[in-house]
């Protein structure tokens, strides 16, 4: 303590000594300042362990703590344990090669912006105060969008945006946040919408359909009913006509609508990006690569299951929420080429994130809308639109 003169070895002092009550002044003083009567000249806090994160939470014991990704990978935070009000938490990562995404729907977090915030270098710190009326961790430091205009030539910070709203998702904090990366004006991309029996496509070739679908047009939407045939491994639906329509680095999005039919049983689903057409199996074969959704009976799955693919494995995520029949879904996926991971969200519903075994960034990809009868009877996806973005 700076201001605390110690007492001389072998002094007596009581409580009636002049030395004691002057020396008790300058730590009454010195408490003083802890609690905010006097400033603070200089505060630094010291560097707990590293918190490795798991089952996406962390339990913090010090005010600054780095951290790093479950098994040494990039991860996603979404629970920090504990915290009283007005507590503060300061967060970096351990490896730039293992960015942290501080998912902003999660129950542990007030995020200002509604935004995930993927962390990508060692050098910045996210600033986290407890709210206990909130019972959540508010970000205290977000980062801000850089916005130039004709107007103001000098690039200012703002600290939200709102965009049309084709382009935003919800979260479950009600705030809005961006869906695509970049905003559909400045990108690339192509659409499928149904027509009747038929599809238009828009900046493509006509994708390639199966068997002979039926105009399924309802109160709904508009729709193509794509069936298979009576055979066990028969794909109905369509893929794109080539696979080099786009790559994981162009950071690509697509936004699928697509409903049910009166019977689930003893199918797949497949709809999302790929490198060659699906076959008969659950885990997709070979060198084939995929980002996007999965529904398979026989897997067993009971919701959309988000999957990745490399040249060599299959990773799949956890159901989102449960397929029923007669039901219309929004699918949306995004891939962030520069933060390696793959988002996914169902009916504008919170985001997931897999960071392993991504297409590679190189790799030529397609789009594939299937679906597969597993035993020998006839079953149908309802097809309304596909949109894909991707940068230029």
């Amino acid at each position: 303590m700076a201001n605390f003169t110690p007492i001389p070895v072998g002094e007596a002092v009581d409580a009636t000594s002049e030395l004691f009550n002057e020396r008790y002044q300058e730590l009454s003083d010195a408490i003083d300042a802890v609690g905010g009567t006097n400033p603070f000249t200089t505060l630094r806090f010291g560097l707990g362990a590293t918190l490795t994160i798991s089952g996406g939470a962390i339990t913090p014991t010090h005010v600054m703590h780095v951290i790093d990704g479950e098994g040494g990978a990039a991860d996603t935070l979404t629970t920090i344990n504990g915290g009283s009000d007005g507590q503060l938490l300061i967060l970096r990562i351990a490896n730039a090669a293992r960015p942290i995404t501080f998912q902003a729907a999660a129950s542990s977090f007030a995020m200002p912006l509604g935004v995930d915030r993927v962390v990508n270098q060692t050098g910045e710190d996210v600033l986290l105060r407890y709210n206990t009326a909130l019972a959540k961790w508010v970000e205290l430091n977000p980062r801000g969008i850089t916005v130039q205009t004709t107007l103001a030539p000098t690039p200012f910070g703002i600290s939200s945006l709102i965009l049309p709203d084709r382009s935003l998702i919800g979260s479950t904090q009600g705030q809005r946040r961006l869906a695509v990366d970049p905003a559909p004006d400045a990108a690339n991309g192509f659409r499928v919408r149904a027509a009747a029996a038929t599809l238009n496509a828009e900046g493509i070739a006509t994708p390639t359909i199966a068997n002979t679908p039926t105009a399924g047009n309802d109160a709904d939407g508009v729709w193509i009913s794509m069936p298979s045939t009576a055979v066990a491994g028969n794909n109905g639906g369509f893929v794109s006509t080539t696979f080099n329509l786009l790559r994981r680095a162009y950071s690509p999005s697509f936004f699928v609508r697509v409903k049910t039919a009166a019977d689930i049983s003893n199918l797949r689903f497949w709809i999302g990006f790929i490198s060659a057409d699906v076959t008969n199996v659950f885990t997709l074969a070979g060198a084939t690569e995929f980002a996007g959704f999965r529904f398979a009976t026989d897997a067993p799955d009971t919701g959309w299951r988000p999957v990745t693919k490399d040249a060599s494995t299959q990773n799949v995520g956890a159901n989102i929420g449960t397929v029923a029949i007669n039901t219309t879904y929004d699918l949306r996926c995004r891939l962030d080429h520069d933060a390696g991971l793959a988002y996914f969200s169902v009916n504008g519903g919170a985001e997931v994130s897999l960071s392993a075994n991504l297409p590679q960034a190189t790799t030529e990809l397609g789009v594939v809308m299937r679906v597969t009868a597993t035993t020998a009877a006839i079953r149908a996806i309802l097809f309304s639109q596909m949109a894909v973005e991707m940068r230029p």
